[in-house]
């Protein structure tokens, strides 16, 4: 099984994933774009959600928040 992000109108394999020990939820997750840049997802919460603006971002940027649920694809490998 792989897992997938969609945003910015592409698909990214995810890297790793990081779960909530109480909810069972996706924490957070991380994955590199077509110019390897490295990204870390994390859960949005309510107003959160600011991964569309966040294109060409890295770390030493603010955290990027994405509703997880929505966007991560789960494919049979």
């Amino acid at each position: 099984m792989r897992a997938k992000i969609k945003v910015w109108g592409k698909e990214y394999l995810v890297e790793s994933i990081g779960w909530s020990k109480a909810s069972g939820r996706i924490a957070h997750i991380s994955f590199r774009d077509e110019l390897d840049d490295f990204y870390v997802f994390h859960k949005a919460y309510s107003n959160s959600d600011n991964a569309e603006s966040m294109k060409g971002k890295t770390a030493n940027t603010d955290l990027i928040y994405a509703d997880l649920e929505k966007r991560i694809i789960w494919e049979e490998s």
